[in-house]
């Protein structure tokens, strides 16, 4: 799953926020969140 991506969306970022903005809430890890949660996903689809 690529932030980026999710955030290319205008419509997406006008509902949730830019970019900058979720990133911040996340003291700037939001790349390492994404990352987790997409390690946890496919960690237990893989099950």
């Amino acid at each position: 799953m690529d932030e980026k991506v999710i955030f290319g969306n205008p419509i997406y970022e006008r509902h949730k926020g830019s970019y900058e903005s979720i990133n911040q809430t996340f003291d700037g890890d939001f790349n390492q969140v994404i990352s987790d949660l997409t390690n946890t996903l496919v960690g237990r689809t893989n099950k």
